[in-house]
């Protein structure tokens, strides 16, 4: 048992023992009791273990084994490599629940036989007769090497083209029955596996004599392709991927074209052309109608856009022009925010939200205080509502008062 415990099941018999004599039972059990968590270690009274790691102890953020540390500061919720209580792997078992090789994932108890070479499910014996590579070609005999004493003869092994080595030395390197001259692989001195018509070889007799396959899997790439998806790829064969990339420079119209931000192809990854931001065409009279461009994008320009044709520069709609123009519909008064159309001169402003919603120059200039909270002197003695930097303080009735009279009522409608 823990020394502080003890010391505090001492503590609390004499306790008990000296106030029994002077107070209730139930009042001395309960000042005791005060005494005995007062000095027992944090997390409990009874000392308990805390880990290994993982284990919900090392995240409740206690004391559990009374030590001082909590959590990962206790060296028993550590995480150790190599520790054999600790799932290395992640294959849901450890070296002590049975894990033979806790640093590969598909050994553990109970797993699938693989032809792979291994002990797969940890029974200490091969998970199959032929599940083993002795001349560690890569191909285990179970997998179809067709002589397992022999590293130069496995499926693995490309025989081909003519004339190479592999095509003279009598033995049936690519385990399909079929050796040197024989095997299709050797009959021809272009080797071309994906068919299109460029050799990994470069030989003569291919379809593109000299040109080199950089990919013999694929028959999209060749040095043929033109490179110019940005794909991180050396479709081309040219060294070097997406090298003709074109680069788009025309999205976008008018001023918003010439301003525009070009496409690019970085690590393979395409940032897409940006057009440029428009710039308000109009009034009659201002430079955008008189420059020949199309600030504004819409592929009209100066006489012809419609912002041009009118005296009244307003851009929400809202009547109200920014250049307080007569023409506009609401004649000459200056809209505030021509980008809302809910702000502009005789606009709405009762609402406390520090917005001028009226054009007058200042904010919630028609906020009318609430002065109707409460009932009887309640009311007549309240705090009207405020609105300060848009943010209202609403209306506080007065205090009432006892009433002391039946029938009189201090904060009634008597």
């Amino acid at each position: 048992m823990n020394i502080n415990i003890e010391i505090s099941e001492k503590k609390f018999k004499k306790c008990k023992g000296v106030f029994m004599s002077k107070y209730q039972k139930v009042l001395t059990v309960l000042f005791c009791m005060l005494i005995l968590f007062a000095v027992a270690p944090t997390g409990g009274a009874y000392a308990q273990t805390e880990g290994p790691f993982g284990d919900p102890t090392c995240g409740d953020y206690l004391d559990n084994d009374g030590d001082g540390k909590k959590d990962s500061a206790d060296t028993d919720c550590y995480n150790y490599i190599g520790d054999p209580d600790v799932d290395d792997d992640g294959d849901g078992r450890t070296e002590n629940a049975g894990d033979c090789n806790d640093d590969d994932p598909t050994v553990y108890v109970g797993a699938l036989k693989i032809c792979d070479g291994k002990d797969n499910n940890c029974d200490g014996k091969k998970d199959f007769t032929t599940d083993e590579d002795k001349d560690n070609d890569g191909v285990p005999w179970c997998a179809g090497d067709c002589d397992d004493n022999n590293p130069n003869r496995a499926p693995n092994i490309l025989e081909a083209p003519m004339g190479s080595p592999v095509c003279l030395d009598g033995i049936d390197n690519d385990c399909d029955n079929k050796a040197d001259i024989v095997d299709p692989g050797c009959q021809f001195s272009c080797f071309d596996s994906d068919g299109d018509g460029y050799g990994i070889n470069g030989d003569a007799t291919c379809a593109f004599p000299g040109e080199i396959d950089c990919n013999d899997n694929n028959a999209a790439i060749n040095p043929g392709v033109i490179d110019s998806s940005c794909n991180g790829i050396d479709n081309n064969c040219s060294g070097s991927a997406d090298d003709q990339y074109v680069i788009d420079d025309l999205c976008g119209e008018g001023e918003c074209e010439t301003n525009n931000t070009p496409s690019s192809c970085v690590a393979g990854v395409e940032t897409l052309c940006q057009p440029g931001l428009p710039v308000y065409e109009g009034p009659t009279g201002d430079a955008t109608c008189t420059g020949g461009l199309d600030e504004d994008c819409d592929t009209l320009i100066d006489g012809n856009d419609p912002g041009c044709i009118t005296l009244c520069l307003d851009a929400d709609g809202d009547g109200y022009g920014s250049n307080g123009d007569a023409s506009c519909p609401s004649g000459p008064a200056v809209d505030c925010d021509d980008t809302n159309p809910a702000i502009h001169p005789g606009g709405d402003d009762a609402n406390c939200n520090g917005i001028d919603e009226d054009c007058v120059g200042g904010a919630d200039s028609g906020y009318v205080p609430d002065t109707l909270c409460g009932t009887g002197l309640c009311q007549s003695t309240n705090t009207p509502s405020s609105c300060t930097a848009g943010v209202e303080t609403a209306c506080q009735p007065g205090t009432p008062v006892a009433e002391d009279t039946p029938g009189v009522g201090v904060c009634t409608m008597e």
